[in-house]
């Protein structure tokens, strides 16, 4: 959602102050709701009414950006707490996409991601990346919503993403085959070498699948 206010405001021609200002809001609600904060039902439909937005495209993407008369009669809104489910963020553990990194502490915080997304919320968190060894399918700063469901764990499936800990750190990497005692990782970006699981050691383990990126920073 915060790309498509993004997306609205250029189509207004509008920059960030003057939509600000339309809306009686700061310059800074229109920085933080561009960059993934979370907006609230009222300031949506405010949006809404203020500049002729249609609600399920502001929500869901689904439509128009703006409606016409008719439209105006005929829309269903679907609440936006219908489509959004709490999960937990921790925002200090992140999944190296480089040369590792080590869990310093692990304080998490409310997410909201799309509820299609999330098949059990109490296997599943948010957490960041950071390197470049992914690149271009993850980026740094990337929030991905990873799933520690056993389902998706205990058996992992070749070509897909998974973050891993090994020798006290934490990475994402792409599974690419089981070979003796030993899952075999590799980075998207060729100038980073294999990640060797020895799944015999206690010390490595696959933490979650990753099932998407929930939240990329466009600047």
């Amino acid at each position: 959602m915060n790309e498509r206010i993004k997306l609205l405001r250029k189509a207004l021609n509008l920059g960030q102050i003057k939509f600000a200002n339309k809306l009686g809001y700061s310059y800074a609600a229109i920085q933080n709701w561009e960059k993934g904060k979370n907006i609230s039902e009222a300031s949506l439909n405010l949006i809404e009414k203020t500049f002729n937005v249609n609600p399920n495209w502001l929500r869901t993407g689904i439509g128009s950006m703006f409606l016409d008369e008719k439209e105006k009669s005929n829309v269903k809104i679907e609440p936006i707490v219908n489509q959004f489910i709490e999960i937990k963020e921790y925002p200090t553990v992140k999944a190296s996409a480089g040369y590792g990194c080590i869990i310093n502490e692990e304080v998490s915080k409310p997410y909201y991601v799309n509820a299609s997304l999330v098949s059990n919320k109490d296997c599943e968190v948010v957490i960041s990346v950071t390197g470049n060894s992914m690149s271009p399918t993850l980026e740094e700063n990337d929030k991905i919503l990873i799933t520690s469901d056993y389902d998706y764990i205990s058996k992992p499936k070749t070509n897909k993403l998974y973050v891993i800990h090994t020798d006290n750190a934490i990475y994402v990497k792409r599974f690419k085959q089981k070979k003796g005692d030993e899952y075999i990782f590799i980075s998207d970006n060729k100038e980073y070498g294999d990640i060797k699981l020895n799944i015999n050691d206690s010390a490595n383990r696959i933490v979650g699948k990753v099932k998407g990126i929930v939240y990329r920073d466009f600047n």
